[in-house]
């Protein structure tokens, strides 16, 4: 005899989480099939719509032109037809885009993004990214527990991410409340932007305390964005001349009257407080594909530096120089690059020179090379 196998019941928050989640799934299907239905339907009708009205103008112009093969009937068909193709297409449109907002939203990515910087916020606290509302727990087992729960979710074509999410924290008395000040530096720190934080109330139901906030998030973006675009050396031209303005910013150098950076007609050479800094190309290298999924290219650029101002003021010694280019390797680790992907690992080389009057220039007249390796990540979509 068969044993049943008995269906337990998720205990903890996590879990209840998780089984809404999978309710979710199995029902967006048959939504997201009665909206394209309806989305269809209601462009019937638009249709019909415009050839009722069609006719009835063909009916008028013959009537002008003295043309009296249409009875009247005829005629007063024609017109009640537009009225009621008319009322028709409206109200298939206004159901179409009722079906279509019925749809759940099922996606996690900007969620997936947000949840360790907002955890960083509550050290030791499970954080949880869903999509679905949870259900407050009715006891405190497995608590304090975080959920970030996405709404809307907007992807560019360059790989940032943005929309909004809200913060649902479960908690006992003990436990202290979200401080909003801590989540905006948190996310500065991070180099995402946020529009605003909004706190939308706390709860207490028995001896569980909800504190629920909504984020607006400006600017955020995955360790391995979606790039539709091909990374190629257009990408890479866009990193070395940001590679040459970063080392004009972090030199440590008075800026005085040449603060603004300035191009050079080309665009290869940049100037501002005392240096010039000219580009001397970049490299793009696909390196083979990954089990992880993630599609990575190295990118090499190399620029060369001097200065421009008389004299020895504003000069950098060998340690200026060295901190200047550590300034420009850390602040490009992590970061994302619109249209290629986020910098995995920032490495620096010396540029080998082409022949010995390079060299001898590089002597003469105090011109000095540097070239950076960045390992860009992301996903093809």
């Amino acid at each position: 005899m068969a044993t049943a196998t008995k269906k337990t019941n998720p205990t903890s928050l996590a879990e209840q989480i998780r089984a809404k989640e999978s309710e979710t799934l199995a029902s967006i299907n048959a939504a997201r099939e009665a909206a394209e239905q309806a989305e269809e339907r209601a462009e019937e009708t638009q249709t019909e719509a415009h050839q009722a009205e069609a006719k009835a103008d063909n009916l008028r112009a013959a009537f002008g032109r003295g043309e009296a093969e249409a009875s009247a009937e005829e005629f007063a068909a024609a017109l009640a037809n537009v009225e009621r193709t008319s009322l028709l297409a409206e109200g298939t449109k206004r159901k179409a885009d009722q079906l279509k907002r019925a749809v759940p939203h099922v996606g996690k990515r900007l969620a997936e993004v947000v949840a360790p910087i907002v955890g960083r916020t509550l050290p030791g606290v499970p954080v949880v990214a869903t999509f679905t509302k949870p259900d407050a727990p009715s006891s405190v087992e497995g608590l304090p527990l975080l959920a970030v729960v996405e709404q809307v979710c907007t992807a560019n074509k360059s790989g940032a991410l943005s929309g909004t999410v809200e913060l649902h924290y479960f908690r006992t008395a003990v436990h202290v409340q979200p401080d909003p000040r801590n989540v905006e530096t948190a996310f500065m720190e991070q180099g995402f932007g946020l529009r605003s934080i909004t706190g939308l109330g706390h709860r207490s139901i028995g001896d569980v305390r909800v504190d629920i906030l909504r984020l607006d998030v400006a600017y955020a973006y995955e360790a391995a964005p979606v790039i539709a675009a091909r990374v190629d050396e257009k990408a890479a031209e866009f990193i070395a001349r940001g590679v040459a303005s970063t080392f004009i910013m972090n030199a440590p150098i008075p800026a005085a009257a040449d603060a603004m950076i300035q191009r050079s007609d080309d665009g290869r050479e940049l100037y501002g407080k005392g240096l010039a800094v000219r580009i001397l190309g970049g490299r793009v290298e696909k390196v083979p594909a990954a089990s992880d999924g993630v599609r990575r290219h190295v990118v090499d650029v190399a620029f060369e530096w001097r200065f421009t101002r008389i004299g020895n003021v504003g000069r950098l010694n060998h340690s200026d120089i060295t901190k200047t280019l550590q300034a420009v390797e850390e602040s490009y680790a992590g970061q994302l690059i619109p249209n290629a992907g986020v910098i995995e690992k920032v490495e620096r080389f010396v540029p080998e020179a082409d022949d010995k009057a390079t060299q001898t220039r590089a002597h003469t007249e105090g011109v000095t090379a540097h070239g950076f390796r960045f390992v860009v990540a992301s996903r093809e979509q």
